[in-house]
C-alpha cells in the first residue's frame, strides 16, 4: 500500500492516485490539508470538502451549457474518458469510475464534482451552482 492509500483508507485503492493529485495540484494550498484531512475520515464526513476549493480560475457560470464551455476550452475530446468522479459537497459520496459526460451532461449528473481524467494533470471541478474549472498541470 501506498503512503498516499494509507492516507486516504475509504478511498477505493484505483481512485486514490487521482485523489492525491488532484489535491496537490489543484486544491488552494490553503485548502490542501482540510481535504486530506476530510478524505482520512469516513465517506459520510465528506461533505467538508467543495469543488470551489479549486484554485483553478471560473470559466462559466449556470447561464453557460457546461458542454459551450468544455467546447470552448478544448475539452469536448475527453467528454468519453474515463477517469473518477468524485461528487463533493452535500452529494459526496465515494469516488466512481466514470466520464464527463457521465458527471455533467447525463440523467444522472453530479450536482458538485471532480472528475479526474489523468491523475494530478487534467481534471474538471463542477460547482453546485454551475461553476466550471478546468484544472491543467
Amino acid at each position: 500500500m501506498t503512503a498516499a492509500a494509507e492516507n486516504f483508507p475509504h478511498v477505493p485503492p484505483e481512485a486514490v492516485p487521482h485523489l492525491d493529485g488532484f489535491i496537490r495540484h489543484f486544491v488552494a494550498k490553503e485548502k490542501q490539508g482540510r481535504w486530506r484531512s476530510v478524505y482520512s475520515m469516513k465517506p459520510k464526513k465528506w461533505n467538508g470538502v467543495s469543488a470551489y476549493d479549486c484554485s483553478e480560475p471560473e470559466l462559466a457560470d449556470w447561464n453557460t451549457p457546461p458542454l459551450d464551455t468544455l467546447t470552448k476550452h478544448n475539452m469536448a475530446k475527453y467528454l468519453d474518458t474515463p477517469g473518477f468522479i468524485f461528487p463533493v459537497g452535500h452529494s459526496a459520496d465515494l469516488p466512481y469510475r466514470g466520464t464527463l459526460r457521465d458527471a455533467l451532461l447525463g440523467n444522472d449528473s453530479v450536482t458538485e464534482c471532480v472528475v479526474s481524467l489523468e491523475p494530478g494533470k487534467l481534471a474538471v471541478c463542477y460547482g453546485h451552482s454551475g461553476e466550471l474549472r478546468i484544472c491543467r498541470h
